[in-house]
């Protein structure tokens, strides 16, 4: 059921995205650099025969744009946001794992009008101690990886 990735030109970045199915929007946010965290659950049938589902790869991950340095939850969240109008989606069911869970919690601060529900997954603590570590192990990884040392990072 894996169908291929299209590709969307929104403000200035190029978004990798697949759309399943038909019926109300579901629009899934990977966690970080995890982008087919959500392969798994688009295979099930079941949702692609009662949602259009969206699963699009955020900035910097897999085949959309990259961009230099790091992008803020509120970039993030205005990516999603285009891609949704791209789309011509008006409101859909936000669904957001881990670090993607702050950022849909980010688009519905910032664009309240566009979500129908929330699935807000094990979001990331940003304010607790270990988070300055993960925040600094995961930029030297991105860092790595981005200077083509893949296996390092």
């Amino acid at each position: 059921m894996t169908q291929q990735m299209s590709r969307a030109a929104i403000g200035g970045v190029e978004l990798e995205y697949q759309q399943l199915g038909s019926g109300e929007p579901v629009v899934l946010v990977h966690a970080g650099i995890f982008s087919d965290f959500f392969a798994p659950l688009i295979e099930q049938p079941a949702l692609a025969e009662r949602y259009r589902v969206v699963n699009y790869h955020r900035v910097g991950c897999a085949g959309s744009s990259r961009v230099p340095g790091p992008t803020s939850l509120a970039q993030d969240a205005l990516h999603c946001r285009s891609l949704m109008r791209y789309l011509g989606i008006e409101k859909a069911h936000i669904v957001g794992h881990s670090n993607s869970g702050n950022l849909v919690l980010q688009l519905a601060l910032d664009a309240p009008e566009t979500v129908h529900s929330l699935v807000v997954a094990e979001p990331a603590l940003m304010t607790v101690p270990s988070a300055q570590a993960a925040r600094a192990f995961v930029g030297a990884a991105i860092q790595e990886y981005r200077a083509g040392g893949a296996a390092g990072a």
